[in-house]
């Protein structure tokens, strides 16, 4: 009997202890580009600290949406902070990892490259033909993400445009990236973004860009140049700011860095070699696209990043920035200039064509550019 009762009482205590160390419950939600490069290290965080990290892809919008209402804990973003967008400069944006902006197309569509000017005229629609670029005579349909400054589609126009909202000519929208990888599977004339780490398991076929294919390796020695920052977004108030910057932190430890490579991203660096790489390969973007060589001081901002994802201090003035550099933005709690990695992401801004304009509504809320299909309707 007084066993028995020992037992109980060690078995209620290891309970107690179990509880008592167990941490916060972190719910994500956010774009498919982001969410899966971070799926399996927030498992793998979850068995390490016993406790639950549920992600729930959809799009960038929904997820930052979310953090903002406090309906959610923490977004993934594959773009940073948009002034247009209401609250989120008082986000808290930390870089995480680089992805590859993938260009996909049907599996029997000729085509094996593309330059950057060309896929610029293709979101322009100066190119709407695949015999232009080396493939059959059949127009090019160009998907997209129909939600305005949808993480992806952002941060390409800004590199393509200077705008993370530019009206882009684009025949068909979808709801998120998930959607147009399956729409270009059925469509031998379709061509669509992704990023490196969601091409596991698509039929499709990624197009070089430049003559250099999308790799981990190209990505991290800066050969490939459509290249973006992936973000965990959240707010420093969070009820659950402590859980939110362990898990953070949690990120760029060996363990978390090594399955984020197995899925192909290339772990941020806050180093001054990892900075230089990254601003070598913005200059080459720029040249690739006839720009005028790009100062040393902008470039240098194009690759500085927020220390510690517990930082709650105030944001600083932002410098002004040289002739046409992206203006920075400053995400209250980790004192994140978008200018930083997300200036590296965004690439010079074009002098021509203008940058278009957003679409915007009486209410002034942003509405998405015109297009000539919606979904899988005819062009409208």
């Amino acid at each position: 009997m007084v066993l028995r009762r020992f037992s109980a009482l060690l078995f209620s205590f290891a309970a107690l202890s179990w509880a008592g160390a167990s941490f916060a419950q972190l719910n994500l939600r956010g774009d498919y580009a982001s969410a899966r490069g971070i799926t399996e290290v927030g498992a793998l965080y979850a068995r390490q600290h016993r406790t639950t990290v549920n992600v729930r892809p959809f799009s960038t919008n929904a997820g930052i949406d979310g953090v903002l209402k406090g309906e959610i804990d923490i977004a993934a973003a594959a773009r940073p902070p948009i002034a247009a967008r209401a609250g989120e400069s008082e986000l808290v944006f930390w870089p995480v990892a680089w992805d590859a902006v993938v260009f996909i197309v049907h599996p029997s569509n000729p085509v094996r490259q593309l330059s950057v000017q060309q896929v610029r005229d293709i979101f322009l629609g100066n190119l709407d033909n695949w015999k232009e670029v080396g493939g059959r005579d059949a127009p090019i349909d160009l998907y997209s993400v129909m939600g305005p400054y949808d993480g992806l589609e952002s941060s390409i126009r800004q590199i393509l445009f200077g705008n993370p909202g530019y009206m882009a000519k684009i025949d068909r929208l979808f709801l998120n990236q998930h959607q147009i990888e399956v729409g270009v599977q059925m469509d031998p004339d379709s061509i669509g973004m992704t990023t490196l780490a969601g091409l596991d398991k698509q039929r499709v076929r990624a197009l070089d860009i430049e003559g250099v294919a999308a790799t981990k390796d190209t990505v991290a020695d800066g050969r490939y140049l459509l290249t973006i920052p992936l973000y965990l977004v959240y707010r420093a108030d969070s009820p659950k700011a402590a859980e939110i910057t362990r898990f953070a932190e949690f990120l760029r430890t060996p363990v978390a860095e090594a399955v984020m490579v197995n899925k192909r991203l290339v772990p941020h660096r806050d180093n001054e070699d990892f900075r230089t790489l990254h601003t070598q390969r913005l200059a080459r973007l720029w040249e690739r696209m006839g720009g005028e060589p790009v100062a040393q001081a902008t470039l240098a901002r194009a690759s500085t990043s927020s220390e510690s994802p517990a930082a709650v201090a105030p944001p600083a003035e932002a410098a002004a920035p040289a002739p046409g550099a992206t203006p920075a933005v400053t995400a209250t709690g980790a004192a994140v200039a978008a200018a930083a990695p997300a200036a590296e992401a965004t690439g010079p801004a074009v002098a021509t064509p203008p940058a278009g304009p957003v679409m915007t509504a009486a209410d002034g809320s942003v509405e998405e550019p015109a297009c000539k299909r919606r979904l899988f309707s005819r062009k409208c």
